[in-house]
């Protein structure tokens, strides 16, 4: 996971316009396949969560808990393919703005 923001950016604009002419056919996968890993991670997060909430909860008992402010690894993921999700949209948004006419989607560099 690339945890920078603007380079993670960088890489998912040089990633979709590299794929130039791009079908709507392509960009309907492409969005799909982004959708189903968010929703893979989301799940895993939150099976993570639970155990971590039933960990807390027995540390309570025990009056070991300590808590934090700090972003865990799965709430990174989670902001990373959201960001990634809605950057793709306003890209894949901004070639079709660029478009050709022809019905693909082209590189509007």
């Amino acid at each position: 996971m690339i945890s920078d923001d603007v380079s993670r950016r960088r890489r998912l604009t040089d990633s979709i316009t590299s794929l130039a002419p791009i079908s709507y056919e392509t960009e309907n996968e492409f969005q799909r396949q982004l959708t189903i890993l968010g929703n893979e991670v989301q799940a895993e997060a939150r099976r993570k969560y639970e155990a971590k909430e039933q960990v807390d909860e027995n540390e309570i008992e025990d009056g070991k808990n300590e808590t934090g402010n700090s972003k865990s690894e799965e709430e990174l993921r989670i902001w990373a393919l959201v960001d990634m999700m809605v950057q793709s949209k306003m890209i894949f948004k901004s070639i079709r703005e660029n478009s050709s006419g022809n019905g693909d989607i082209v590189n509007g560099s």
